[in-house]
């Protein structure tokens, strides 16, 4: 390995980390992590999806999501429901308390991280690099 390729593996150790202190960071302040955040936005904007649809829209492996919905469904922030036009099918729903901690939580995240358009658009930027970089991964 280079050592270039070398900086750039470790740049990429310490992005991780940053991102890992940070999400410990908004999980102490609102109780909920970045992938919460995220699955919550997602029902919202697509309200009595399955959780296969969540999965896919996510693009997280089942056995990843499994255990965030069991939490926030213990603690009353999303549920089940069947659906009626298909009895196997469970439909998921952000409750009132749902939406209230994803508010504190999207506050809170805004306060830590900062808003506006240089924010925005170096975060697209790593997406784009990072999916780059993950394309290249057998399965990614």
């Amino acid at each position: 390995m280079s050592a270039e390729n070398r900086d750039d593996w470790e740049l990429l150790a310490r992005l991780f980390g940053r991102i890992s202190s940070f999400n410990r960071e908004v999980e102490a302040a609102c109780g909920l992590s970045l992938v919460q955040i995220r699955l919550l936005n997602h029902l919202i904007d697509n309200p009595s999806s399955t959780a296969i649809e969540v999965a896919r829209g996510l693009e997280l492996h089942p056995s990843t999501l499994t255990p965030l919905l069991r939490r926030l469904s213990a603690r009353g922030e999303v549920f089940q429901t069947v659906d009626p036009l298909d009895a196997r099918r469970k439909l998921l729903t952000v409750t009132k308390e749902g939406r209230e901690r994803l508010a504190r939580g999207l506050a809170r995240v805004g306060e830590l991280f900062g808003t506006g358009t240089r924010t925005r658009s170096a975060l697209l930027l790593l997406d784009l690099q990072l999916s780059k970089l993950r394309a290249k991964f057998p399965g990614g």
